[in-house]
């Protein structure tokens, strides 16, 4: 690779599961119903990091949209997980299918703060 070219960037396990654990429904999620379907879907909480390269990629490749509210699957989504071949806790499957695509996009702005918020929010949800 020339000097000053960076790699291009490739899908990880993070994005499958955080497109696994993001609702295709016309109000979409916040982002704390989308930690609160992660940690359904993994068992673990989604760091800031986590979150602003998945949903940066996923947004940037079409797949997924921010919305007023939060973030919602596009129907290229809807398309990219019907291939969902597992369980909920399955969700890797879609790993293969995203690495179809060229991973477009930058890290989604997200703060720490907004994250913990959400993170709060859903705890006191629960």
């Amino acid at each position: 690779m020339p000097e000053g070219v960076s790699e291009p960037a490739t899908w990880t396990s993070s994005d499958a599961w955080i497109l696994a654990s993001l609702s295709s429904g016309r109000r979409g999620m916040t982002l704390s119903e989308l930690i609160a379907s992660a940690d359904a879907h993994n068992h673990a909480i989604p760091t800031r990091d986590e979150l602003a390269s998945a949903l940066g990629g996923l947004v940037g490749t079409g797949l997924v949209e921010a919305t007023r509210r939060g973030f919602r699957t596009t129907r290229k989504g809807m398309s990219v997980k019907r291939q969902w071949t597992g369980g909920m806790f399955q969700w890797t499957s879609l790993l293969p299918e995203l690495e179809k695509l060229e991973k477009i996009g930058d890290d989604y702005p997200l703060t720490e703060t907004e994250v913990r918020e959400a993170y709060t929010a859903y705890i006191r949800r629960t």
